[in-house]
């Protein structure tokens, strides 16, 4: 009972991150969202569970429940929210088609991920790293199939780090 609530409450914060990122970036964005918030319920949710099946079953619940917040989301973004901010509309059919995929990745997502959660300590170490370095280095493979420009704007906001951190510290040490 308690992990039926800790996966309800997960779902719920994530699905709140996840619904607000479709309803402002929209498109395919609910799919790479929900691929990386499924992961991280996954992670989250099979943490502690003794077994590999029963967490692949838990993590597949709180998947499929952060793929309805996505599905939602996404309805209600190429449905409401566009025709209000003027933007152009996508058809029912291609929203709905946004959506399904979103809950159906993040559903796999968070089952695979729990269910490698559920292997014995030392397996579940190299499982966990091995999906974890997978799913870096497919990302960026997968944000230009989406066209989301994810990386491009990461990448914006590292240099501009980068120039902050060079300036604090260039006029920190006018004073020594």
């Amino acid at each position: 009972m308690q992990l039926i609530l800790q996966a309800l409450q997960a779902t719920g914060i994530l699905g709140g991150i996840g619904s607000l990122t479709v309803i402002t970036f929209g498109g395919w964005s609910g799919v790479v969202i929900g691929w990386l918030l499924g992961l991280t319920i996954g992670f989250q949710i099979g943490r502690g569970v003794a077994s590999p099946q029963k967490a692949a079953t838990l993590g597949a619940g709180a998947g499929l429940g952060l793929g309805v917040w996505l599905l939602v989301s996404s309805i209600l973004e190429g449905v409401l929210i566009r025709s209000i901010s003027g933007q152009p509309a996508v058809s029912l059919g291609q929203t709905l088609l946004y959506g399904i995929v979103s809950l159906g990745i993040a559903t796999i997502a968070a089952t695979v991920m729990a269910a490698l959660q559920g292997l014995s300590a030392p397996y579940r170490r190299q499982a966990t790293l091995a999906a974890l370095a997978f799913n870096l280095i497919i990302f960026p493979f997968i944000d230009q199939l989406a066209q989301t420009g994810w990386i491009a704007t990461v990448v914006q906001i590292l240099i501009f780090i980068m120039l902050a951190l060079g300036l604090n510290i260039t006029v920190g040490l006018r004073d020594c």
